[in-house]
């Protein structure tokens, strides 16, 4: 019997796939006959759950990516230090450069408040840094680590409030005004980095709706709608780099959970299921915690380098705490590993990016309630 060697499926994979129809919890039922006599069904526990590699990316824009970008820290009674930045930059709303030359009466950052995790009792004190060198936003995640200039002002958040909104000093109005109307725009203005220097919580916004709103002598307003972001871990803070228990999960983490199981050798894989249970949240966090609703994960391959993987399937977990991953693709990669045919090395639990929050799962460590892969297959003959 071996370990998950899971890895790199061919090509003929996928064509098999497609073959199969729309179905995907088909693919690999009726290769060999599964009411035979000797066919054998089994749950077997997960050898090794360990923190693996990044999660999935937190950067985003128009083109795709995250959802939405979050920046605080807040000391979690369930997880502990999280801590967290966000890089956000703008583009013209309209052609650039058709209000060259006039009078800029102010600058204002506006972000809508979609997420809160933490005391909404208290105040964060944000600050608001320049970006001076050129940034990617797509593909990075939550390890990524950017160079930030000057501090440009720093204002005290109501974490309840429907919308942020900072005013720009003077100061930097003056001196920037222009660089925002030219036609170079997008080449002479990188965005911010927000950071929060004190405080108990941690606030998300999202990609629509975000701008940044220049208010002419005209009493016209132009609007420079928020065109790329990245949420990273805010390094400077104790305990927010410290690792996870190896049962947790945290969204926009820098870490996700790899699994492997024990494969029977050379066998027919009829069926494959992968079943997660995720402990119940703390009773009570104390008076004015916030804490949403988080209730999806997600599973994908991996190669044993960590540099190729391949994304399986996201699911809601139950109102039991229950996930079950049933995608037949699922199947196909057990039947690799029983025939050492996969370069996959493990799965990975992972939280999806399009929930952009810092959410988390703790997985229950119980005998019941560990990772388990319900396997059904029979003897190649």
């Amino acid at each position: 019997m071996s370990s998950i060697r899971l890895g790199f499926l061919p090509i003929i994979l996928f064509l098999f796939i497609a073959a199969c129809g729309d179905e995907p919890s088909e693919v690999g039922i009726g290769l060999v006959d599964a009411q035979s006599a000797r066919t054998t069904t089994e749950v077997l526990p997960v050898l090794n759950l360990a923190s693996d590699g990044p999660a999935d990316e937190t950067g985003g824009s128009l083109a795709g990516g995250a959802s939405g970008f979050l920046a605080g820290r807040v000391v979690d009674p369930a997880v502990g230090v999280i801590a967290r930045d966000a890089f956000v930059d703008f583009a013209p709303g309209t052609t650039p450069g058709q209000h060259v030359g006039q009078v800029v009466e102010s600058v204002e950052l506006r972000f809508p408040v979609s997420y809160v995790l933490g005391d909404t009792l208290s105040t964060l004190s944000l600050q608001i840094h320049a970006m001076t060198d050129e940034w990617v936003a797509e593909g990075r995640q939550a390890d990524t680590t950017l160079t930030t200039g000057a501090l440009i002002t720093e204002v005290d958040v109501d974490v309840t409030s429907d919308t942020l909104r900072i005013p720009m000093p003077e100061g930097w109005v003056a001196a920037n005004a222009q660089r925002l109307l030219s036609t170079d725009m997008q080449t002479l203005f990188n965005g911010f980095r927000l950071h929060v220097d004190a405080g108990n919580a941690i606030i998300g916004s999202s990609l629509f709706g975000s701008r940044l709103q220049v208010m002419l002598g005209s009493g016209e307003r132009v609007d420079f709608p928020l065109s790329r972001f990245l949420t990273a871990v805010d390094r400077s803070v104790p305990g927010a780099t410290d690792p996870l228990p190896p049962h947790v999960l945290v969204d926009t983490g820098l870490s996700s959970l790899s699994l492997t199981f024990p494969i029977p050798d050379t066998v027919s894989v009829h069926r494959a299921e992968l079943r997660v249970d995720i402990a119940p949240p703390p009773e009570s966090d104390g008076p004015g915690f916030a804490r949403p609703a988080f209730t999806t994960l997600a599973l994908r391959a991996v190669t044993e380098d960590g540099t190729s993987s391949l994304d399986i399937e996201t699911v809601a977990v139950d109102a039991n705490g229950r996930a079950e991953f049933r995608n037949g693709i699922i199947t196909d990669i057990i039947q690799q590993a029983s025939l050492a045919a996969s370069n996959f090395d493990r799965f990975e639990l992972y939280i999806p990016v399009s929930s952009t929050s810092v959410g988390h799962h703790r997985l229950r460590q119980d005998a019941d309630g560990t990772p388990r892969l319900l396997l059904t297959y029979s003897p190649m003959n």
